[in-house]
Parts: C-alpha cells; sequence; structure tokens
C-alpha cells in the first residue's frame, strides 16, 4: 500500500466516521469491500495500466463517496491527491439534480477504466444479496436502475479491456 492509499483511506475513514449504512454497519466497510473489490478487477487489467495508475484507481476507490455523502467538495480532493485521482471521484459522483442514468452515462462516455471498475465494485456492493437481505423486505429487491447501470458499465468495462464475469452481468 503507498503512502497515497493509506492517506485516501485515513481520510475517508474520517470523513465517514460517523455514518452507518442501512444496515447499521459502520459505513467505512463498505468504502473497503468497494476498494478491495475493485483492486481485485484491477489485477486482471494491470498489465494495460502503469503503477501510477493502479494506485490512483487504489485511491478513488475508497474515496469514492466523499463528495456525495461528506461536506468535503472534489476541490478538496483534487488539492490533496491530484488531478487523476479527483477525476475518478469526480466522475463517479452523481452531480446534484443530475438524473442516475446521465451520470452512468457520463461515466460510460468518460472511458476512464479505472473510474468504471470503482463504480461496478460499488454497485456490485450495493446490490449483494447477502447485505439486502439484513434490509428491510421492501427495500430488498435490487432497484432497476442498479441494474441497468451495472449492464451499461459492464458492457463499457469490456470495451476498454476487462472482462466482466458473464454471471455478474444482468440483462437491461
Amino acid at each position: 500500500m503507498t503512502p497515497d492509499f493509506m492517506r485516501a483511506l485515513d481520510l475517508a475513514r474520517e470523513a465517514h466516521a460517523k455514518q452507518v449504512d442501512k444496515i447499521g454497519r459502520p459505513y467505512v466497510e463498505h468504502l473497503e469491500r468497494v476498494g478491495k473489490a475493485t483492486m481485485q478487477k484491477v489485477a486482471h487489467v494491470g498489465h494495460l495500466l502503469s503503477d501510477g495508475e493502479i494506485s490512483a484507481i487504489a485511491c478513488a476507490a475508497v474515496l469514492h463517496d466523499i463528495v456525495e455523502d461528506t461536506p468535503l467538495r472534489l476541490t478538496t480532493v483534487r488539492a490533496l491527491y491530484g488531478d487523476e485521482i479527483a477525476d475518478m471521484v469526480g466522475l463517479v459522483t452523481k452531480r446534484p439534480g443530475e438524473v442516475y442514468s446521465a451520470a452512468i452515462g457520463r461515466l460510460v462516455v468518460s472511458e476512464n477504466l479505472g473510474a468504471i471498475l470503482i463504480k461496478l465494485s460499488d454497485l456490485e456492493d450495493n446490490m449483494d444479496p447477502f447485505r439486502r437481505a439484513s434490509l428491510p423486505e421492501e427495500e430488498r429487491p435490487v432497484p432497476e436502475k442498479y441494474r441497468l447501470a451495472h449492464y451499461r458499465l459492464a458492457k463499457a468495462a469490456n470495451l476498454l479491456g476487462y472482462a466482466v464475469p458473464a454471471h455478474t452481468v444482468t440483462t437491461p
């Protein structure tokens, strides 16, 4: 783990410290799961990326919700971590007033493999049936917007060199 990654993880833990997810678990656990899942995906495309890009993806993965869910802004991420990490965080951040499908479309057309892998990992964590089983019954079904977003992002990742396992992709 690089010093930048440890700084990013520390910032994420601090910024999300008092937050819990929908089932009452510390929110930072979601960030850590997304970071781990993203890096597992990166391992399959590492030959397409430089060490610097891999490090930036790891940082952006643990920071992926910092702009949406904390008072920190993208300008702060940019000042602390530079353009590459801030650009990925910005790509996976739904902007105020932005329709979810438009946010996914913006990410797809960016062709930023790192950001796409982060969002795929985020969606997969949000759609995890074992975690969803702990939600109130009416919230257990996976929202259709997540299924469609995952499908669109999986197609984009495939075009960029990441072979999304077929069993994880739902059709629109």
